[in-house]
């Protein structure tokens, strides 16, 4: 067994922070659109109910009060008044944490701090964005992968040093706010006990309290959300399912879809990984299950088209191969005699990477462009979250406006529903398959558009521009009363506001 190690040295601690302002220079910091929409109104309806009373998602959650969102939408609810600054200080703290995570695993098995340093910035930053579903272990937003990520780091940490118990109460909470994270890495750490103890002929059930807390506490739950996915459908059977989630979510759940250049690089890199990790035995078991794991799902989703495997998304586990695989090559690089000595090149790496931090959030220089800084002590709002927050003074509470597909936060800014958006999304199979039927009609997604390749928001934003009045008229008997619409766009319609980017007609 690996020993405990230290507690926390002022290293750490610098190269923690240091890395942390090297995220925000490089990847940036985003807030109140895209993947957050689907928290911060949530967020937002907890503290006002009367708020989105015709919004089609908000109003499928609250159908189902108990379900995946609710526990981390609860985390924001007490700061509603300010949720900019919960959002910002509360993705500070969990990335910090993420990062302190990373940087004890990667203690345990590389003592060099420079090399410790490479390797951090090999998966945060050389290698970002190459990856197998859309899956990294960091993002820079705060939404409920994020912490359970910063979380699940720590239980990582713990099952190295074969800290059973606490590594699975690490996993209650990050079960609590991602189901599938924290359901995953339980599997992958209870067959991999079961594997030990199987070897050494007898099981220390004093380890196994955690086990037993965990499968009690967050069994019930995962078998709730289970329950709740499956729920209020009665017309969509399994293969209706996996082709609705095939249109809108291939990129995460089909490994078919994920790009070539990066199973030419990370298929290479696990598997030399799992080869040189012999000598680590927890590594190693860990590797060992997980690539079983993405084997027996290709073949369940790819060749067998079995529905029930896309619960599993099992390629979500790269998000920690990926960083343990970089972390194996650098310790065998490590290892090689003689190794040039790299300690005197820590402070200067260290420094390199806050001076050109420095001047890019300065914007001094510009060596990556295009990186959103959306923190709230600066002004960040863009044209369409300016737009919404008009909208939302002249339109009804009662309103319930159509939307394009590449708007994403409108409906957090104007707190007005919507009648349907692309990337909200809640998991039961009633609200994908009426999500779907509105999506196709509005956008043209449908299965023949995904499967050509071409880019889904895009070419939806493209078709749905192209409807005339009539063609959204006919979903006003469904409850949709006005439509959103670029300024290029003019429909016969009662005009209701317009700027110089957008327009939105009653209908």
């Amino acid at each position: 067994m690996l020993s405990r190690g230290k507690i926390i040295t002022k290293t750490d601690a610098l190269i923690t922070v240091i890395c942390y302002i090297g995220l925000l220079a490089f990847h940036g910091y985003r807030y109140g659109d895209g993947d957050m929409t689907e928290t911060l109104s949530y967020a937002l309806w907890l503290n006002d109910p009367t708020l989105f009373p015709s919004d089609f998602y908000i109003q499928a959650l609250v159908n189902h009060f108990v379900n995946p969102r609710l526990p981390f939408a609860l985390i924001l609810y007490p700061f509603v008044d300010n949720i900019d600054w919960a959002c910002f200080l509360l993705h500070m703290f969990s990335t910090l944490l993420f990062l302190l995570g990373w940087v004890r695993v990667g203690r345990l098995y590389i003592k060099d701090d420079t090399l410790l340093i490479l390797w951090l910035c090999s998966f945060l930053f050389l290698s970002y964005n190459i990856n197998l579903g859309g899956n990294e272990a960091w993002y820079y937003y705060f939404v409920p992968s994020q912490l359970a990520k910063a979380l699940g780091v720590w239980a990582l940490f713990y099952y190295l040093q074969e800290r059973w118990n606490a590594l699975f109460l690490m996993l209650l909470p990050v079960t609590a706010v991602q189901p599938m994270v924290g359901a995953q890495l339980a599997l992958i750490f209870g067959i991999v006990y079961v594997w030990q103890s199987s070897e050494q002929l007898k099981i220390d059930f004093r380890k196994s309290l955690g086990i037993l807390v965990y499968g009690i506490v967050a069994g019930a739950w995962i078998l709730g959300m289970y329950a709740y996915q499956g729920s209020g459908s009665e017309s969509a059977g399994n293969m209706d399912y996996f082709r609705i989630m095939e249109v809108r979510m291939a990129h995460h759940f089909f490994p078919s879809y994920y790009p070539i250049s990066s199973w030419i690089i990370l298929s290479p890199l696990i598997l030399a990984a799992w080869l040189l990790c012999r000598p680590y035995v927890q590594l190693f078991r860990f590797f060992t299950v997980s690539i079983l794991g993405l084997i027996c799902y290709t073949i369940a989703v790819e060749a067998l088209e079995f529905p029930l495997a896309l619960n599993f998304q099992w390629y979500k586990t790269t998000v920690w191969l990926k960083p343990l695989a970089l972390l194996v090559l650098c310790s065998s690089i490590s290892r090689i005699e003689p190794l040039p000595d790299l300690r005197r090149w820590y402070m200067p790496l260290l420094s390199a990477i806050l001076i050109f931090s420095c001047l890019q959030l300065t914007s001094l220089i510009t060596w990556r462009k295009f990186v959103p800084l959306n923190v709230p002590f600066i002004s960040h709002e863009t044209a369409e979250m300016q737009f919404a927050r008009k909208a939302g003074t002249i339109l009804p509470e009662q309103s319930c406006t159509i939307v394009p597909p590449h708007i994403t936060a409108f409906r957090q800014y104007s707190r007005r529903s919507v009648f349907i958006d692309y990337k909200s999304s809640a998991h039961d199979h009633a609200y994908l398959e009426e999500a779907y039927r509105r999506r196709r009609i509005l956008y043209g997604m449908d299965l023949k558009l995904r499967r050509s390749g071409t880019d889904l928001i895009f070419s939806g934003n493209d078709f749905y521009h192209q409807l005339t009045a009539e063609d959204f008229q006919q979903f006003s008997s469904e409850g949709a009363t006005h439509v959103l619409v670029e300024r290029s766009k003019v429909l016969d319609l009662p005009l209701t506001a317009q700027d110089s980017v957008f327009s939105i007609y009653q209908l």
